[in-house]
């Protein structure tokens, strides 16, 4: 019975234990650290949530249909295996429920839930962002999304506009030589 409960859990990506509460996959997708040039792979993990307002009737159709019993029996099924649960968590304090992790009774008969680690199936990633020459492409700048050829006329405008400065570059040097040698000019004539 706990391989077809674990079974449910792959499939519907949570189960329900009746008196106890829901465990639940969580799912971070993979995500692309442009910093870093890497995408980082997706985050599983398993989660335990104490609530009681289950539905119930899939995983009863889902026993049912896997056993081959009726729907009333299969009810009666899970309920014992929950009701068998509950007994063995009470007597040891902690049960295995293999491949998926511990249920742990805690202080004021509070389960907690404790994963058995899943393997990391993938590791981080080394990403290029590869463009092709006149294409349109989505770039988030800051907070604002604009594409590629309007961050590439701004950057041509930016880089012409550096361009002049660094052709003027002579005309303050010239300004301030002129001005000393006014002052020069003035002070060994005496009118200062």
């Amino acid at each position: 019975m706990i391989q077809l409960l674990h079974q449910y859990l792959v499939h519907r990506g949570e189960l329900p234990l009746a008196g106890m509460g829901l465990l639940k996959y969580r799912h971070e997708p993979a995500v692309y650290d442009i910093t870093q040039q890497a995408m980082e792979p997706p985050v599983w993990s398993l989660e335990f949530e104490h609530t009681h307002d289950v539905a119930l009737q899939p995983i009863v159709s889902f026993l049912a249909r896997h056993l081959g019993i009726s729907e009333e029996d299969a009810w009666d099924d899970y309920h014992q295996q929950c009701s068998l649960l509950k007994e063995q968590l009470a007597t040891h304090g902690k049960i295995h429920l293999a491949g998926i992790g511990y249920l742990i009774l805690g202080p004021e008969s509070l389960v907690s839930f404790e994963a058995d680690g899943f393997p990391e199936m993938y590791g981080q990633v080394p990403a290029t962002r590869i463009t092709q020459q006149g294409r349109q492409y989505q770039v988030l700048v800051g907070e604002t999304e604009t594409d590629a050829g309007t961050m590439s006329t701004q950057l041509e405008e930016q880089n012409a506009y550096h361009e002049i400065e660094k052709d003027r570059w002579w005309l303050w040097p010239t300004i301030l030589a002129v001005a000393v040698a006014t002052v020069i000019v003035l002070r060994l004539t005496r009118v200062i």
